[in-house]
């Protein structure tokens, strides 16, 4: 009995020894699947920090050529500030140049005027057909002329209106009748001097103008107690036709 047991005890050492045994061998080869595993990971580790290494480098190239596109371009804007600033500088020297001939004309001017004799200045155009007008006037057989002290700046004349319309010959001493008046300039009869000095003189309005105008105004103007006395009150109107068309 005791040969059997001890037997069947070898015999399960035996079978144990093989299963440790089988599982050394599944370990030892699990132990290189994992060191080629390890092995391929180097591998990728390194080709992935060759791959960055590249990147780096690309990025370095491409921030070179952006920085060199950068400057080509700065140098190309200076290029055309200084064709720009060439021109300016041109156009500053004609300008000067333009200046000091305007300045020698202008001296040149200035002595010619310093040499020159003071000339006189001649009267205006409308003066001297004023005085022209003035010189034909007679009254009473005696020439006639009004106070006129021409302006030299201007070259208009002071005229008193009083002065210009006390040449009008009135014929029965009627001052009102327009038929009656003559004018001295013209000769004609309905027809003053006004007429004849503001044909001289632009802008002329003379005192009958102006009391034409007021006359004028005057007579616009509505008369509430004629027109009161005139028109009837539509009440009144009607009180009476209805008393005449009663039976």
């Amino acid at each position: 009995m005791q040969c059997r047991a001890h037997d069947q005890r070898e015999a399960d050492m035996e079978a144990r020894e093989l299963l440790l045994k089988s599982r050394i061998g599944d370990l030892s080869s699990r132990e290189q699947r994992i060191a080629d595993i390890e092995n391929e990971l180097r591998d990728r580790e390194s080709a992935c920090s060759k791959s960055e290494i590249l990147l780096g480098e690309r990025e370095l190239a491409i921030k070179e050529r952006k920085i060199a596109i950068e400057n080509e371009e700065r140098e190309h804007d200076l290029a055309k500030i200084q064709e720009k600033l060439e021109s300016w500088e041109k156009g500053i020297e004609a300008q000067d140049n333009e200046l000091q001939a305007m300045a020698e004309s202008l001296r040149k001017w200035t002595q010619q005027l310093k040499e020159s004799k003071p000339v006189k200045p001649t009267p205006p155009f409308p003066v001297e057909l004023l005085k022209k007008e003035i010189a034909q006037l007679n009254v009473d057989g005696s020439e006639v002329k009004p106070k006129l002290t021409p302006k030299e700046t201007t070259g208009y004349a002071n005229i008193r209106i009083k002065d210009a319309l006390s040449y009008r010959k009135m014929v029965n001493a009627r001052k009102n009748s327009k038929r009656d008046t003559r004018c001295e300039f013209c000769g004609a009869y309905r027809h003053t001097e006004a007429e004849c000095w503001k044909k001289l003189i632009p802008g002329f309005v003379g005192l009958n103008a102006r009391k034409d105008g007021n006359d004028q105004k005057k007579a616009n103007k509505p008369n509430n107690d004629g027109n009161k006395k005139k028109s009837g009150s539509p009440k009144s109107e009607d009180k009476r036709e209805g008393k005449s068309g009663e039976p």
